[in-house]
């Protein structure tokens, strides 16, 4: 199972001010094997080289046949991913999905 990676695009911007506010609103192509999402911890924070997620939004797989669900866990250290047709975490399906995080 290799771990989740992320890798940031041109769009990723610090929020506010002072430029040096901590925030950060990252978009980039998150990739996943379809081993990862479905527990807390399985999707640091530290993937997106942040130490807390505030929120996030749904991912589109790359060749949009696929939207998912993802949010920070309880705790902000890592993301979720949710099964379709229900409320439960579950592992996101293997690929790569753009995604927009947000967090410091």
């Amino acid at each position: 199972m290799a771990a989740a990676t992320f890798v940031a695009n041109a769009a990723s911007r610090v929020e506010g001010f002072p430029p040096s506010n901590p925030r950060k609103e990252i978009v980039g192509v998150l990739t996943v094997d379809g081993s990862k999402g479905g527990a807390a911890g399985d999707i640091p924070a530290s993937t997106f080289g942040l130490s807390f997620i505030e929120r996030s939004s749904a991912g589109v797989k790359d060749d949009n046949t696929l939207i998912v669900v993802t949010e920070a866990a309880y705790d902000g250290k890592s993301l979720l991913g949710k099964a379709a047709a229900s409320a439960a975490p579950a592992n996101i399906p293997a690929g790569n999905y753009l995604i927009e995080i947000f967090g410091y």
